[in-house]
This record gives structure tokens, C-alpha cells and sequence, in this order.
């Protein structure tokens, strides 16, 4: 197993490890939703391929990502695999669908729910099998009682026409702006880059490599609750032409002692299993804190996240019966193929 690599951000990198491509049909004029079968190669990293007649370039970074560390060979977009995937272009729908797939539920966006909403943090680790180091990164994600969802994430920057860039490119030799402000101006030499709890809906963020000033797209992300007490998460990108892609990803999860208990990932991708078997899970735990994560290696906040892992095993629900407390700060074992 090659170790993972610390400074590649999760939730996720839609350009690493991306499945074999499927071109979606083309825009129909009455509504279509032809069905592949379970098991079907899924759509390349990254948002699924636009039909004709859509004007937006593949954006580079997830609804959901976050600067932290995945499983080694896992990392494909929230949008690979989950739920289900529907492309719309105008009023009518056209494009194509993803059923279920392993512990993914079709299903609406749900409402708000108080018990779940608050900031969660989630420990990613692993033990190195070369000198048994272990070494964890940590995700943190608000569930606001709007339905609205913040990430602990770098900031990103406005560019003079409005549109916003990622952070992390800013001054780094290439203009991302079409304007060119990320680069060398006043307003980039003094861009504050320290993560912050980042919630990107309605900032008009452009498009990966965009070029022209209609290489843009609005972000809706939410969360809910579902009539069959699944949490779900939702985003939809849009444009003022009124092009859409959507997607809602729900699923089984426990509540208890402040902590989320849940078998298949959240955000990276929904389909793969936290654990080895059936009776492993992984959670996130419920902390009010004004900020997220460390950025450096912190020990303080390494002891305070085993310690709350460790309360929150006192409420591990059956359905998670095989999962250790070693296994959630140390890493579940991966197979060599990984």
C-alpha cells in the first residue's frame, strides 16, 4: 500500500484515481431516465459529462471537498457514485440516472433536523506498513439548522468581475481570474488563505480553466432528513442560463452520544464501506468549536479527538458491533490492491 498523500484535498480530487468514462445520451425532448445496470462502469471524476447544449466546462474541486486525506485509491467525487444523478437542462429533464448502489438510498433532500444539526469532525487514519507509523487528518463539516452545510475549508477568492477562485490559487504564477486579480495585485498579496468555515452557496465560482465570463456556475449544497430517517445530502450547480446538474446522496446513520455512526462514507464516496465487513462503521463527533481542524500536526487536538471517539463508543450502535476504538484512530486495515 503506497502511503497516502498528505497535502492532496479530499471530499474530494475528481482528477485522481477516476473510474472509466460513460457518455451520458443526449438532452431528450420529453423527460428520459434510462436505467444502467448495478455494476456498470461509472462517469470519469468530477461532475458527470454535460450534454450537448450545456455551456459549462467540468469545475475542477467537488461540491464537497475539503483539504484533508481519504482511503489510498478511493478518492472519486461525492457525484461517482452516490444516489442519484440527474441532469436537466430548461424545464425538462434529459441526461441520465444512477440507482441505488450498496448502502445508497434514492431519495429527497429531507428537512432540517435539530439533533443533527451542529459542527462535526471526522478523523481519516492510517498505519503505515513500512514502520507502523500512524498517521490521521481530520474533516470538519457544519450542519447548519437552515439546511445549509459549511466546510472548514481555504477561502475562496473574489475576482474583480465577481466570480470566485479557489484560495490556493491564488499567486501561484498562473491567472485563474480571467481578469488576471489573483496575480501580483494589492488585493492578492494581502488574500488571507487560513481555512475558514466556508459555505459556497450562491457565490458565483468559475468554472475549472475558465475561460470567458460565462464559465461559471452557483452552488446549492444542503442537508435533511428524510422519511425513513436517512441523513441526506443535496447539492445542485446552476447558471443564469438555467442549465442544472443535481444530486442527493442519503443514507442509514445512528445518533448517539454526539455522535454520526455511519457505514458507507459520507462525502467522498458513498458506495465504498467504512470498514472491512458488515458490523464496521465510522462516525463523526459533535463539537462546538468556533474553528476546525489544526492546519500543522497538533497533538493537543489528536488527544482531544481519540478522547471524544472514545466517549462516543459508549453509545456504538448494534449495527456497528465489529468497529474497535483502535480502528477508528489508527485506520481500518486496507488491502494491498488499494
Amino acid at each position: 500500500m503506497q502511503p497516502p498523500n498528505p497535502q492532496q484535498p479530499s471530499f474530494t480530487n475528481p482528477n485522481q484515481y477516476a473510474p472509466p468514462v460513460i457518455q451520458p445520451p443526449p438532452v431528450a425532448q420529453a423527460p428520459v431516465t434510462p436505467q444502467p445496470q448495478y455494476g456498470q462502469p461509472l462517469p470519469s471524476a468530477g461532475y458527470p459529462t454535460q450534454p450537448t447544449g450545456i455551456a459549462s466546462a467540468q469545475p475542477q474541486s467537488s461540491p464537497f471537498d475539503s483539504p484533508s486525506v481519504g482511503k489510498p485509491g478511493r478518492k472519486m467525487i461525492i457525484g461517482a457514485i452516490i444516489g442519484g444523478i440527474v441532469v436537466l437542462a430548461g424545464g425538462g429533464f434529459g441526461g441520465y440516472y444512477l440507482g441505488k448502489d450498496a448502502g445508497v438510498a434514492e431519495a429527497t433532500g429531507g428537512t432540517p433536523d435539530g439533533d443533527y444539526a451542529g459542527k462535526w469532525f471526522s478523523a481519516s487514519c492510517y498505519t503505515y506498513s513500512y514502520d507502523g507509523e500512524v498517521n490521521c487528518s481530520y474533516n470538519g463539516v457544519w450542519l447548519k439548522e437552515d439546511g445549509a452545510i459549511a466546510f472548514w475549508d481555504s477561502p475562496y477568492f473574489e475576482c474583480s468581475d465577481g466570480m470566485h477562485v479557489r484560495g490556493y490559487y491564488v499567486n501561484n504564477d498562473g491567472n485563474d481570474c480571467i481578469d488576471g486579480t489573483d496575480e501580483g495585485t494589492t488585493k492578492a498579496n494581502n488574500f488571507n488563505s487560513d481555512s475558514v468555515w466556508l459555505n459556497r452557496n450562491g457565490m458565483k465560482l468559475a468554472d475549472y480553466d475558465a475561460n470567458s465570463y460565462s464559465d461559471y456556475y452557483y452552488l446549492s449544497m444542503t442537508w435533511g432528513i428524510n422519511d425513513d430517517d436517512q441523513l441526506c445530502f443535496s447539492y445542485r450547480m446552476y447558471n443564469d442560463d438555467n442549465f442544472h446538474t443535481g444530486m442527493t446522496s442519503c443514507q442509514e446513520v445512528w445518533l448517539s452520544h454526539e455522535a454520526i455512526w455511519h457505514k458507507y462514507e459520507l462525502f467522498d464516496d458513498d458506495s465504498w464501506h467504512a470498514g472491512n465487513d458488515d458490523t464496521d462503521c465510522d462516525l463523526m463527533v459533535r463539537m462546538d468549536r468556533a474553528s476546525g481542524p489544526p492546519e500543522d500536526d497538533n497533538q493537543a487536538w489528536t488527544d482531544l479527538m481519540n478522547l471524544e471517539i472514545s466517549e462516543a463508543m459508549g453509545g456504538k450502535p448494534s449495527a456497528c458491533s465489529g468497529t474497535t476504538y483502535q480502528e477508528l484512530t489508527e485506520g481500518f486495515a486496507v488491502e494491498d490492491e488499494y
